[in-house]
């Protein structure tokens, strides 16, 4: 079910919930007016989280329900599924057998369970789950059940009927499983619902596809179902013993599990609590503040709603695949001082220095500004163009022209006083790229690269890699090879084009352009000619990994190229023919540009921050450090497998570094500017203006476009 995005707001209320994570709660006798006074100016109410270290058998986490203080878990070894608890109050754990007769291992079934467990779920002291188990013919369904009080092991017993064929496809599949009480529950598949009894028969069929069982909230015991009205989601009281609902009670589904007499959901930003009397719903803490590691905020969502609250407060839940559970429990935390970052999004590395500088920061905390970056884009413009609202921001979709020092800080000397960083320790090519009239306002944490690749023995080097040497490879193609792959066309070319045009036909330091060159009329013809294929090939003339050169990118060229390949570059151009590129897509939040306000009146604990991110990569693109460069590119490393996409050899490392050593030029990903290339050279594909119009019109507005940003 898809969840609305809640936007974080740059207002902090007096009475927010502040979190110092891994400090420990206050617990003590009565303070003394001294103690007083310190606790009041340093301390106040919050939250903090601590792990609970899973035994080894159970794996990692997949879901976790809680019952009568005790946690249930399902969980996932490299060989099995399994299944145990968690005492909370004598910290006991046990483990839950069940039935495997007929399962297979992962090792029986090449490297993969036959099965899987899903849909937790539990009341009145039993707990229910899910079963299938894949076969060459469908799939099986069973119901596993555990009673704490009577039983030692689950029972499995064979779901008694077939699932409704999905309306899409003949799959016959459950879909959840929600449990009542001791002796039913309701499993759904894609048409319908159907209360059934502990040896999973059907009782009766409750076709009702307004209510959706797989997101509900408990609260202790009574059950909150999601519910549909006027094509809106939200929630309703639902009362087992009548099967029946009653009157839709919030805007977004309740999803949790709590002991404590809440309602509680699990939103995108954080973990919220709905007010029966009120309607009113309000943030308890964000998952970033009560997370121990970036990989517990994975799609910011710690648990998709299995967080639960047990009856003193605390709170569990989990990232998926963890091996320990987060104890979030209130405490006395340090107000630290907010530093806010305003963003488009937060890639992994972002998220992982956030937590990283909040962990280890002793008195400054960054918060998330977030906008939205489909409406809200000319609001960000405008407020961090003037210097409001953040003392860090996002650059990714700022023009040059407006990060100046006169807006942002030069981070120059800031790297030239740092006693564990110098300029020496950037990859210099890219430090360099950075650098806009002797100053770094703009700090580029991720890069990538745009080039082209060939196959080794058609390479003839840079010198003699020309448009005119590609066309004849083109022309002498064997029979049914495209030039590119099947989704490689002409729009997707030419974005390529208008990108490395920003760099190769632009000197921004003079401000001059060349886009009446011949060159890049050559290149406008390439476009505009080049045979392309929409059929699926594993076989092509070249590739361009689009911004995706990379570790991947390595088998990719192997496959498409049918034999070893090189970096060649775009033909025809000058260098190394390659450019860095700035990973930025506001819609993925793949931002890694950032700056320090110079509005900001705590530039030294943002530049801490900075520091930081510098060493958090992320899964995106490459990091500007040469250590961390490297450690990532041997870690890549991996000479044999089984699956041949995740080969990566000294070879590929050893191309790869070379790559990045010899490209100097940055493409400009700027939208006005990349959109007045594209419109000239569409004209000239649709016949509306010839070669030397076009060019001449691209020169014409491109010369007055930069004039006015330089």
């Amino acid at each position: 079910m898809k969840r609305t995005l809640v936007k974080f707001f740059s207002a902090i209320l007096a009475l927010t919930l502040f979190f110092s994570l891994g400090s420990c709660a206050f617990k003590g006798e009565e303070a003394s007016p001294a103690e007083e006074t310190i606790l009041s100016e340093e301390l106040v109410p919050g939250y903090v989280s601590t792990a609970i270290q899973v035994p080894d058998w159970l794996g990692g986490i997949r879901e976790l329900t809680l019952e009568r203080g005790v946690l249930y878990l399902v969980g996932q070894t490299a060989e099995d599924y399994t299944l145990g608890s968690f005492d909370i109050a004598s910290g006991t754990w046990t483990e839950i057998g069940f039935d495997r007769s007929g399962l297979k291992k992962a090792s029986e079934n090449n490297g993969f369970p036959a099965y899987a467990i899903s849909s937790l779920t539990a009341a009145e002291g039993t707990v229910w789950a899910m079963l299938e188990q894949y076969t060459d013919s469908g799939r099986d369904s069973y119901i596993l059940r555990f009673d704490a009080v009577q039983d030692s092991a689950a029972r499995r017993v064979k779901v008694g009927f077939e699932a409704g064929a999905n309306t899409e496809s003949t799959d016959r599949i459950f879909t959840g499983l929600r449990a009542l009480d001791r002796e039913m529950a309701i499993l759904s598949d894609f048409s319908g619902n159907y209360l059934i009894d502990s040896s999973a028969r059907l009782l009766q069929t409750l076709p009702n596809k307004e209510l959706n069982y797989m997101t509900a909230a408990r609260n202790n015991g009574r059950l909150m179902v999601c519910c549909t009205s006027a094509g809106q989601y939200g929630s309703c009281l639902f009362d087992p013993a009548a099967l029946s609902a009653g009157e839709t009670k919030t805007e977004e589904p309740l999803d949790c599990v709590s002991e404590n007499g809440h309602w509680l959901r699990a939103g995108m930003e954080g973990l919220y609590l709905w007010d029966e009397d009120s309607g009113a719903e309000t943030l308890i803490f964000r998952w970033l503040d009560a997370a121990l590691s970036y990989d517990d905020v994975q799609l910011l969502e710690l648990s998709a709603g299995q967080t639960v609250e047990d009856s003193e407060g605390n709170f569990y839940h989990f990232g998926t695949g963890a091996d320990y559970i987060i104890k979030t429990s209130p405490g006395m935390v340090k107000n630290k001082t907010v530093l806010t970052l305003a963003t488009f999004g937060t890639g992994s590395g972002v998220l992982d220095a956030v937590l990283r500088f909040n962990n280890s920061s002793p008195d400054y905390k960054v918060e998330l500004l977030s906008y939205d970056g489909w409406t809200e884009k000319d609001k960000f413009l405008m407020d961090m163009t003037t210097g409001k609202a953040a003392d860090i921001v996002d650059l990714s979709s700022l023009p040059d022209s407006a990060i100046d020092s006169g807006v942002f800080v030069d981070l120059l000397p800031y790297i030239d006083s740092d006693p564990e960083l110098s300029r020496e320790d950037f990859i210099q090519p890219v430090f360099n790229s950075m650098l806009r009239d002797g100053q770094l306002c703009k700090l580029t944490v991720n890069f990538g690269l745009i080039t082209f690749e060939a196959r080794a023995s058609q390479f003839p080097g840079r010198e003699g890699w020309t448009i005119d040497y590609v066309n004849g490879l083109i022309a002498n193609r064997g029979e049914n090879t495209p030039v590119f792959f099947w989704h490689r066309n002409r729009d997707a070319l030419l974005d390529m084009l208008c990108l490395m045009s920003t760099a190769e036909y632009i000197d921004w330091e003079t401000g001059t352009c060349s886009f009446e060159s011949e060159g890049f009329k050559q290149w406008l013809r390439f476009v505009r000619d080049i045979p392309y294929t929409d059929t699926y090939t594993e076989d092509a003339v070249l590739m361009y990994p689009d911004g995706d050169v990379g570790y991947r990118s390595a088998y990719y060229a192997r496959s498409f190229l049918q034999e070893d390949y090189v970096y060649a570059g775009f033909p025809g151009t000058s260098g190394s023919g390659s450019y860095f590129t700035e990973l930025g897509d506001d819609s993925l939040g793949i931002n890694i540009c950032y700056g320090i306000s110079a509005a900001s009146e705590h530039k030294d604990a943002a530049w801490e921050f900075l520091r930081i991110l510098l060493q958090c990569c992320g899964s995106d693109g490459f990091p500007v450090l040469r250590s961390a460069f490297e450690e990532q590119l041997e870690s890549a490393i991996c000479e044999e497998s089984e699956y041949d996409f995740r080969i990566f050899t000294q070879s590929d490392a050893d191309k790869l570094r070379e790559l990045v050593c010899s490209t100097e030029k940055t493409v400009h990903r700027e939208e006005e500017l990349l959109a007045l290339i594209r419109q000239g050279a569409e004209q000239y594909f649709s016949g509306q203006k010839s070669l030397d119009e076009a060019a001449a019109l691209i020169q014409s507005r491109a010369a007055i476009y930069v004039a006015e940003k330089g």
